[in-house]
Order: structure tokens, then sequence, then C-alpha cells
């Protein structure tokens, strides 16, 4: 009874929610009927929308097509009318000409009767530069020319009589000057008497204006000297008296188109109609924008310009004292790269002695380098010269700094003609002694960018010629030189500074002050100074930063906070620190106050300015990181051109006077201005020259270390100090102790870059074995090792026995370990290969894996998978998807055992997720610890409390049977499984294991990443088989060895492109391990 019951309320509830079910279903369905409807009444609404808009543009196009053929007949019915009456007109001008001939000839000469204008008793001329910017057209025959525009420069000579020269001003005469040429600016002259009636050529335009100037100076009781118009820089009229002349003829032709205006009164329509047929005509003709980038300032005297760079360089010699005349001993540079640059400038005299002009090879950096691979090597060549003149390349080197900021100085003076002789003069100090530029070549050590620095200025200037002024073949050549020199100076720099000045000219161009096909020039003069120098920049370009994983590049890409790049405080007690100087915000302001009176090119530079200085402050970093290139343009490079732009851009002033606001008016004005910003900008600058601008003794530490392994030398020396002793070792170990080294300076250039950087990893992260076995794999018989890097002694200590390293000596911070004294070979036979971008992660963990060159799975054959063991792929790609899961199942069918983890692999197009072989990524993210579980395991992994946010991972989906998983809300998440392939079983990894057990180390997820792949994280050393004999030049290695058997050994030294190994004399194939050359 109870089990019908039962029955009875289950059916009931069954039925209860069937029926729930049946209004959902009908709920849904008028939920369907819902939405259909609306989609209804949108696409009936898109309909009507799009017939609307049909229709628009169908009325717009017919009344475009009736404006057209009414201004087609306004100019047909005007055209007409001027045919009709020009016979009529014809007659008219023939009887002026007779009676001007007639009456002309009765004039006396113009120059006598200019004579009752001058005068005699003048105290002083005044000088004053104006414009005209105006549009005209010339009539020569029945041909009427095209409108064109013309910024006329006007250069007059007042006289200042005796009696009033006390009471005169600069500013009333500038005044006087622009009112009598104001009704002809931005105007077409044809339009304007009396220009519509005599040409307006440059010569009548000359000769009116001096009359008309003369008129309105009389009233004052001045009178005009001389009128020079400038229609090009290069073209101009010289006026030196009123000519009467071209008054009466004015006069004339004014009475004589009014004469014939009474007698025919269609005269004065048809001048009209003609008139409004010009206008027709431009409105279906684009006219011509008023393109000018600022006056130019006459030409300077050769004397002047002489005491200018005179004064430049007494200020260069007083600050520079103490870097050209240092006390012997105290003749060293502090800065950070300065002995790495100072050696390869040391080495290339050397080479140069012996006649080797440009070595591409030296053994004593990174396992071998090629030393001009990645920094350009104009600037060593200028070091060596130096060396040579000064017999010490450390006071070559001081030399170097000095002349650099000179030279950038002169250059200076190439803009006076824009910006004035003396505010030139003021910049090109400043520029001796700016903050940024001192800290570059002294702090930072960067002696090539110092040379580059210098050569900006050079190329603005020509660059502002070039798209400015009138078109010079021998301009663009010198400025195609200029940008070489500047990429053989420094490759990013000069990328930097080609890119400034493009977006300047953009700028220029949008505040006309040139024109689209000069922005375009000036692009691809840039462009061709690139391309010329291809013969190096290409190379370079192959591998160094270049070949680096460029969103790693972006994680250490510099952004300054505002407090600290604008703080005058912070430099006192962070003195390397990048300081924009508050000077220059100053500078900036006043060029944004001053506005109208700047001329385009300042005002283009002033923009540039501003945007160059904000692209430097962390609030700008995620626009600036998606930007092409950015990896490679850091920001804080473009600081050079920043200063540079508003530097110029605050000192320039327009020679207007109309354009300057009331209070600038006066020339004592702009002259007061220009003091206050020249000492603000000179005293905050001068306050970071002295913290910067000095030298230092030798590092006694590293000399005293250097010392002692040369008594008792190995084979090559590594420096274990995260850079922290910066690159005197670089210098020391083997310029004066002869040692080759496995780092050296500027590694961004060596074959071996990704071996030291992982280097430097497992030292960071203290993964001592994998530092040990790579200082081994790169032939590092001594270590210098600084104190303080080391986190943990006690496993360095017992990695380093484990390794065969033991300690020698110490002096103070330094101590200095070896394993062997004498050059080897290593004999290595890993068992297991990693492929991908994270394959580091997984080799700091595990020494005992091998690394592969390349990412991508199919770059390499079945032969060489099978002979490793075990495979691991993290991170990896392919070229073709198809291609690489074929290799990877035929490697599993070898016997070979495969794990893949799925983070960092492409994406599926569809799916965006990541897949292979039939498996998805599905990504997660987890902010707590997880559970694994298993068969007989339980772990427990904590979050990466590191990482802001979550936890992001990917585990694998589809697997065939999951061994280890977590629960992940309420799902099945796998960490471990397998999926089936022809009968194989090939592994995949879930959750990020690898990467979360490298940032945790020694934890529960380590010790299940172990578990799982069988790995030993520990390293024990390598089989050495010391060389018999051994012999490194700028030629290459020799070297001979002998081995009982056949066996694959690793040669410590790097692979660079091209090279030839020669076994027993003949010419061998050798393999690439991890950036090493390898033996079979």
């Amino acid at each position: 009874m109870d089990k019908t019951k039962q029955e009875s309320t289950l059916l009931n509830s069954l039925k209860l929610q069937l029926d729930s079910l049946q209004q959902k279903k009908q709920a849904v369905y008028f939920s369907l009927e819902s939405l259909e409807q609306e989609i209804a009444d949108k696409a009936l609404r898109q309909e009507s929308l799009e017939r609307s808009l049909q229709e628009s543009k169908k009325i717009a196009a017919e009344i475009e097509e009736k404006a057209h053929s009414s201004a087609a007949k306004i100019l047909a019915e005007a055209e007409a009318v001027v045919a009709a009456k020009r016979e009529k007109l014809l007659a008219v001008e023939q009887e002026i000409s007779r009676l001007q001939g007639e009456r002309f000839s009765r004039l006396p000469a113009s120059k006598a009767a200019g004579d009752e204008y001058a005068y005699d008793d003048n105290t002083y001329s005044m000088k004053i530069v104006g414009f005209v910017n105006a549009r005209h057209f010339v009539v020569f025959g029945d041909t009427t020319g095209p409108v064109h525009a013309h910024s006329w420069q006007i250069e007059t000579v007042v006289n200042i009589p005796r009696e009033i020269s006390e009471t005169i001003e600069f500013s009333r005469v500038s005044q006087i000057i622009t009112a009598a040429l104001e009704p002809y600016e931005n105007t077409i002259l044809n339009q304007v008497h009396p220009f519509d009636l005599i040409q307006p050529t440059t010569e009548n335009i000359a000769m009116y204006f001096f009359n008309r100037l003369n008129e309105f100076l009389a009233e004052l009781g001045l009178s005009l000297s001389q009128l020079n118009l400038w229609e090009t820089p290069t073209r101009g009229i010289q006026v030196n008296h009123h000519n009467l002349v071209l008054d009466e003829k004015i006069a004339f032709l004014l009475k004589a188109r009014e004469a014939a205006a009474a007698l025919d009164p269609d005269f004065t329509e048809l001048d009209q109609k003609e008139k409004a047929a010009v206008k027709i005509k431009a409105w279906f003709k684009p006219a011509s924008a008023i393109i000018s980038a600022g006056s130019l300032r006459a030409p300077y005297s050769i004397r002047q310009y002489l005491l200018a760079a005179t004064l430049i360089l007494f200020f260069s010699l007083l600050l520079y004292q103490h870097i050209l005349w240092p006390p012997v001993e105290q003749r060293f540079p502090w800065g950070a790269d300065s002995w790495g640059h100072l050696f390869k400038a040391e080495m290339l005299y050397e080479q140069i002695q012996q006649g080797n002009y440009y070595p591409q090879f030296t053994e004593y950096w990174y396992n071998g380098v090629q030393p001009f691979r990645y920094w350009a090597p104009l600037p060593y060549y200028a070091l060596a010269l130096l060396r040579g003149i000064s017999g010490d390349i450390f006071t070559a080197g001081n030399l170097y700094i000095y002349l650099c900021a000179l030279l950038g100085a002169l250059f200076w003076l190439l803009l006076s003609r824009r910006m004035g002789l003396w505010p030139a003069v003021i910049a090109a100090v400043v520029w001796l002694l700016w903050q940024d530029h001192v800290r570059v070549a002294f702090s930072e050590g960067n002696l090539p960018r110092a040379l580059a620095t210098a050569l900006l200025p050079l190329l603005f200037a020509l660059f502002l010629h070039i798209i400015t002024q009138q078109k010079s073949n021998r301009a663009i050549i010198v400025l195609i030189v200029s940008v070489q020199l500047a990429l053989l100076c420094h490759a990013m720099m000069a990328a930097v500074y080609c890119l400034s000045l493009a977006l300047f000219a953009f700028f220029l161009w949008v505040f006309q002050g040139c024109s689209i096909k000069d922005l375009a020039r000036g692009i691809l003069v840039l462009v061709a100074g690139i391309l010329s120098s291809s013969w190096w920049l290409l190379p370079s370009l192959i591998g160094g930063i270049t070949g680096i994983d460029a969103q790693a590049v972006k994680e250490v890409v510099q952004f300054v906070p505002a407090h600290i790049s604008f703080s005058p405080l912070h430099r006192f007690t962070h003195v390397d620190t990048f300081y924009w100087g508050i000077s220059l915000v100053l500078l900036l302001l006043v060029s944004f106050i001053t506005w109208k009176s700047k001329p385009a090119w300042a005002k283009s530079l002033a923009v540039c300015g501003l945007i160059l200085l904000l692209i430097t402050l962390p609030l700008f970093r995620a626009l600036y990181l998606v930007l092409p290139l950015s990896h490679l343009l850091w920001p804080l490079r473009f600081s050079g051109f920043a200063a540079l732009a508003i530097m110029a851009s605050g000192l320039a002033f327009e020679l207007e006077g109309k354009q300057r606001p009331p209070w600038l008016q006066s020339s004592s004005a702009i002259g007061l201005l220009l003091v206050f910003i020249s000492a603000f900008l000179l005293v905050d600058s001068l306050i970071s020259f002295r913290l910067l601008a000095h030298t230092e003794t030798r590092p006694f530490t590293i000399i005293q270390t250097g010392e002692f392994i040369k008594h008792d030398p190995g084979w090559r020396v590594a420096t274990i100090d995260l850079s922290q002793l910066e690159s005197a070792p670089s210098f020391v170990f083997s310029e004066t102790a002869g040692l080759e080294q496995v780092f050296g300076w500027a590694w961004q250039g060596a074959v071996t870059s990704r071996n030291i950087m992982l280097l430097n990893t497992s030292l960071e992260q203290q993964y001592y074995p994998f530092l040990f076995r790579s200082c081994v794999d790169l032939g590092a018989t001594d270590l210098v090792v600084k104190e303080d890097v080391i986190t943990d002694p006690e496993a360095f200590h017992q990695a380093a026995a484990m390794a065969g390293y033991q300690q020698r000596n110490k002096f103070t911070e330094i101590s200095v370990w070896r394993n062997i004294d004498r050059p080897y070979l290593v004999a290595k036979n890993p068992r297991c290969l990693v492929i991908g971008k994270h394959a580091g992660t997984i080799a700091v963990q595990f020494p005992e894996v091998e690394m592969a060159l390349s990412p991508c799975i199919d770059d390499y054959t079945l032969e060489k998978l099978e002979q490793y063991p075990m495979l691991i792929l993290s991170g990896a790609s392919w070229n073709s998807k198809k291609q690489a899961e074929k290799l990877i199942t035929d490697y599993a069918l070898s016997g070979g055992q495969v794990f893949i983890e799925m983070a960092g692999m492409p994406s599926n197009i569809l799916a965006k997720q990541p897949e292979f072989l039939g498996v998805y990524g599905e990504p997660v993210s987890i902010r707590k610890e997880i559970e694994v579980r298993g068969e007989e395991i339980r772990v427990i992994l904590p979050p990466l409390l590191h990482q802001e946010g979550a936890w992001m991972a990917y585990v694998p989906m589809g697997l065939d049977e999951v061994e280890l998983e977590f629960s992940y809300y309420g799902n099945q998440a796998p960490i471990l499984g397998y999926k089936i392939i022809k009968g194989q079983k090939i592994w995949f990894l879930g959750a990020n294991l690898s990467y979360h057990a490298y940032q945790s180390r020694d934890s529960e997820s380590a010790q299940l990443l172990q578990n799982i792949l069988g790995l030993n994280p520990g390293y024990a050393g390598d089989t050495l088989l010391p060389l018999q004999d051994y012999a490194a030049s700028e030629e290459g290695y020799r070297m001979s060895y002998q081995l009982e058997q056949d066996r694959e050994m690793i040669v410590p030294i790097s692979f660079i492109d091209g090279l030839v190994i020669k076994l027993d004399g003949n010419s061998i194939e050798a393999d690439n391990y991890e950036n090493l050359l390898k033996l079979h």
C-alpha cells in the first residue's frame, strides 16, 4: 500500500514538473514570436532608412548638378559680355596709351623727383622686417597666369631725423609700417588698388610699397631710405627712391578708367563681370594655401658667426675643464656602460695598428662575438682616433664626451637665421650641459648615443631647410649622409630621430608651414638615408634585441612618473634618475602663452615636444606599448628630440610685430623674456651638470680580482653580479688580465644572449644548479661572484660543490671560484628536448634538459627528435599544424614520451583557444588554492600571490583519460591526462603547472612536476675533456683533442653566423647546441 502511495505521489510530482516544463516551453515560444516580430520591425525600419538615404543622395546629386550648371551658365554669360566689350576696351586703352606717352615725356626724371624726400641730417636708421602674405596672377599678352601665393619679405630702412631721435620708438614705426601694408594681407592683389590698374609684378609691388610707406612715415616726420622686397630667399628687388612716375601713372590710369566709365556706362559693369568670372574660376580651382614656415633673418656676417662660435667654445672649456684635465689617478669613468665601450675602442685601435681596419670578431666577450653587430661602429672609430692622439683610452673617452657636447652646441648656429643668432647661442650653451645629455654620457656611459645626440641639431636644421626652402640637391645629399652618420652611431637613436622628424613635418604641414609635397620629400629623404645604410643595418637587425620576444622586452620598457622626472629635488638623492628639467616645463608654457608670435616651425616643435614628453609617463604606457616597434623604440629615447623641440620653440619668435601679443610688441620685451628663460634653463641644467659630470678613480676591488686571476689564469671567467659591478669587469678582465669572458657588455649583440639571460634569471630566482650548468657549458673555469647577489649562500655553496667549483679567494665583497684550469670540451647526452618559447622555464628547474633553438615543432626532423627519449612542448608553435601533429605522432609511435603544455600555443581560429592533436586548452581563472586529486595523490597548490588579479591558466579538454584533476566551479579540470593516438599515449599538462612550479620553487607544485616528468632538479656536473692545444685570436679558434671513441661534444664557443669548422683539415658540418658549437 505504501509503495502504491509513493508511486502515486511520484506520478503527481512528475505531472506537475511536466506542466511546469510545458508552461516554460510556451513562454519560450511566446518570446521567440516576440523576437521574430522585433526582427521584422527592425528590418522594415532598416529598409525605410535605406530608401530615405537613397532618396537623399539622389536629391543631393540633383542639387549639385544644378549648381554646376548654374555656375557654368554664369561663367559663359560673363565671358560673352567680356568678348562683346573687349573691342571697346581696346579702343579706350589705345587712346590712354597715346595720352600717357605724351604726358610722361614731359615729366622730370624719377631720381630728381625723389631727391626732395631725402634727408641729410639723420641721427640713425631703423631696420624693420615685415611680411605680406597674399596671392596674385600675372597677365602675359592674352594669357592669364595661375593664381599663386607668396610670402613677400619686406626689409625697410627708415631714416630718423636728429630732432625726433629721442622720442621715436621701434614699436611706433613698426605699427605705421603694419598699418600701411595691412590692406594687402591675405588678398588677391589683382583685385586691390592699385594692382587692379597695374600688373602686380615684384618690381611694381616693391616700387608702390616704397611710395606708400614713405607717405605714411612722412606723417611722423620720417623718411624711407631703402626697401628690399624678397620674393624668395634668393630673389628680391631693392628700391631707394620715391617713384613719382609710378604715382603719376596710377593716377592717370585711374582717371582714364573714370573717363571710360563716363563715356560708356557698361565699362564698369564689364570690369565687375571680369572680376566675377575670376571668382567663379576660383570656385572650381582650389586656391593655393599660403605656405610659410616662418621668416628668415637677414644673413649674419662671418664675423658674427665667429664671435658666436668663440663664445660657445669659451663656455665649453669653462664647463668641461675638470673633465679635460682631471688628476691622472682620477681620469676614469664611472658610467654603467663606459668601460665596455672603451674596451671596444681600445680593441679597435690595436686591430687597426695590426692592419685590420674593420675587425669582425673578438674572442674576449660572450664566447666569441662580432663587436660591431649590434653597436654601430662609428663612435668607436672616433674614440680610436682620439686614443691615438691622446695616448690613453680613458683620456680619449673624456675628450670624446667634450667634443660631442661642443659639436652639438655649434650645430645650433645653423638655426640662427630662424631663431636669431643670440637665441641660438643661448640654446647652444644650454645644450652643452643639458641634464639628460650629461646623464647619458656620464651616468649611463652610453658613448655612442652621445655622438648621435651631437648630430641631432644638424639633422633638424637640414631637414627643416629641405622642406621649407628652395630645394637643393646638395642639401638633400648632406641630409642623407647625416642620417647615415647618425645610424652608424646608434641605430635606435637614428630611428627615433627619423620618426620625430616625420612627426614634426606632419605638424608643420598642419600649420601650413610646408606643402604635402615638401612633407613627402622630407620623409623620402629620411628613408633614403636609412636604406643607404642597409649594408650595416640589416645584419645588425638579425638577432640581438630584435631576436628577443617582443612581449618580454615590453615588460621592462621604462616609464618615469611625473613626480620624479619633473622634480628638481629628486636628483640630489638619485643622481642617475631621468630628469626632464623643470625649466623645460616653463619653456613649454612660455611657448603656448606666446603662441601667436611663434612661426609655424616653432609651433610644430612645441606640439611634438609635448607629445614626446607625455609618452614617457606611466599614464600613457598602455597606449604606447600597442604601437608598432614600441619594444625597440623606448619612450625615454625620444627625450633628446623633445628637449631640442621645446628649447628651439621657446626661444624662437616671429619677426613680424603684428603677430605678437601687445605686451611683446617691443624688442626690449622680447629681450627681457629671453633673458629670463635663459637664466632659468642655465641654472636648472648647471645643477644637474655639477652632480653628473665628473670622473673617478679606478675600481680597486675589480683590479685586484683581475690581477689575482691573471697570476694563475684558467680559461674563461664569468662575472656573477647581475650587472651590479657594471662594465668595469668587461674591460679589466679582458684588456688588463687577457682573459676570455662568458659575459662582456651589451649582451644584445651576442649569439649567446639567451644563455646569458637565463643564467641571470637562475641567479635571481635561486636556481643555482642551472646557473652552474650554464657556467660549465659556456666554458667558465673561473667565477667572480659578487656576494650580495647570492640570496641563499648555503644552497649556492652546495650547488657549486656538486658542479665541481671551489672558492679560491675573497676580496671584500667579491669571491673567486674555479673548477678546472684549462680549456675543455663538454660531453653531453641530454635525454629530454624542450621545444617552445617557455623552454627556459622548464630548463632552469631541470638542468639536464636541452632547450631547442626554434619554437616551431616542424622545424625539426623525426631523426632529430628520435635522439631524445622524452619531448616536452611548452609554448610551442608551428609553420604547418598538420605537419607538426604528424611529426609528434610519428615520434610517439617510435617510442618517445611526449608531454604538452597548452599555454603559449597558437589559438584555433574558430575556437579562439589553443588546440593540438584534438585537445583544446580551456582558459581558467584561479583566485585561490586548488586541491589536486588522483588515485593516490592529494596536493594543495597555493595561488600565485605575487601576481595581480587571478592566476590565468589553461586545462586540457578532450582527453581520453585524466589522472590528476582539480575542481573548478564543480567541473573536472585536468592537470594531467593523456590522449591515445594510434595506440600511443600523448600526455597533456594543465593549470600552467611548470610556471607555477617555477614561481613557487621548492613547493608542492615543484615536487608534483618533478614526479610527473621524472627529471632531476640537481646538477652534478658533466664530463669535461681538457684540450691539449688551444689558441684564440681575431681570426678564430684552433684546438686539438683526442677521443677514444666517437661521441658528441660541446665546444664552448658561440655558434656565430657563417662559422666554418675544419676537423683534421677537412670542412665538416656542425650542429647548434643552445647557441654553442656541437661536434658529432
